[in-house]
């Protein structure tokens, strides 16, 4: 009778040790798997921080072009109106001249 228990015990220590075995990789694997998703998570992260960066950075150039486009534009303006007054002052002058 004594030999019987014991066989019999053993059999749910085996079971046991099974049990916690599996449950020692289910919890390896989860564990394993949760840092990886938290590294990606991380570099996400990082890699939309740095994209709004060089979004915000783009937007800033584009305002800076526009700024200097309109004073190129300003300038041109002006350049043409000087050209035309220097145009008109000669073309006065020179009636004048003949008209003399």
């Amino acid at each position: 009778m004594k030999v019987r228990k014991r066989q019999e015990r053993r059999v749910p220590n085996l079971l046991l040790i099974f049990y916690f075995t599996l449950l020692i990789v289910f919890l390896s694997y989860f564990f394993t798997s949760y840092m990886a998703y938290k590294r990606a998570s991380e570099e996400f992260k990082a890699l939309e921080k740095a994209l709004e960066e060089k979004r915000k950075e783009i937007e800033e150039k584009e305002r800076e072009t526009m700024k200097l486009q309109e004073l190129i534009n300003i300038i041109d303006r002006e350049a043409t109106s000087l050209e035309a007054f220097k145009e008109s002052t000669e073309s006065t002058t020179v009636t004048r001249e003949a008209s003399e």
